[in-house]
């Protein structure tokens, strides 16, 4: 019997009746675990202990697995009853997905068995972990339409759609970085660049305001309309700026 085919006689018993499922599950794993928890108790810590302890955690873990895949039958479905657009994570994950997330839970599962000490309560850690160890193969399992795809060859579109949005996410740094860098143009700049658009400066709107003579104690302003020339005298002295031509007035 392959591991689908166990996994199908499970969903068989627990369809045909769910509180006898439950009820025999339950009841194997208290029994085993307390069977677990003596043996850790009274039994020395010898080759030979460790066979029978070994001869208790297998059935422990196959109790556990029963009880824990029942639950997560009798929560999904729940879950689907109230909702018919829920997916589970096995659905939302692709393969390659749910493969790197299980090889995460290994690594801690790992991490876990090396830190297993001698004394009451190991022969159930060591069940549970192998429990969680069948639950992750579950989880990682290929569907039928997985499968139908792997053979003809086509991508999965979850997979496309993770890497679009991992290159999505690459770009967005990059693009912060680029307008970071650009140099911002100073106002000075910004201002050339209006006057010689043909926008009117300040100094232009002022002398329309004026008067075309205008003469006051310490400066006189004049704007010819023939020639656009603007004359600045101020303490007798002459400016020129920015190619403007400003000449000497006389009072």
């Amino acid at each position: 019997m392959s591991f689908r085919e166990a996994l199908i006689w499970i969903r068989n018993r627990y369809w045909k009746d769910r509180k006898q499922f439950f009820l025999y599950s339950g009841a194997a794993s208290v029994v085993l675990i307390g069977l677990g928890i003596l043996a850790d108790i009274f039994l020395p810590w010898t080759e030979w202990a460790l066979i029978i302890r070994t001869a208790i955690a297998l059935p422990t873990a196959i109790a556990l697995f029963f009880l824990g895949y029942g639950l997560t039958l009798f929560y999904v479905g729940r879950r689907t009853k109230a909702n018919p657009d829920y997916r589970t994570w096995r659905v939302r994950l692709s393969p390659t997905m749910r493969q790197r997330v299980s090889f995460v839970i290994f690594a801690l599962l790992f991490v876990l068995i090396l830190a297993l000490v001698e004394q009451p309560g190991y022969t159930f850690v060591s069940s549970l972990i192998l429990a969680i160890i069948a639950g992750l193969f579950t989880f990682m399992r290929k569907t039928s339409s997985e499968l139908t795809r792997d053979k003809i060859g086509l991508p999965d579109s979850r997979d496309v759609a993770l890497e679009q949005h991992l290159k999505e996410r690459r770009k967005s740094p990059a693009k912060k970085k680029a307008e970071k860098k650009k140099p911002k143009r100073s106002k000075r700049r910004q201002n050339l660049k209006k006057i010689s658009r043909g926008k009117r400066s300040g100094r232009d709107k002022l002398a329309e305001l004026l008067p075309v003579q205008a003469s006051f104690s310490c400066a006189s302003v004049s704007r010819p309309e023939e020639t656009g020339v603007y004359r600045l005298q101020e303490n007798n002295r002459d400016y020129s700026r920015k190619g403007r031509t400003f000449e000497r007035l006389s009072f």
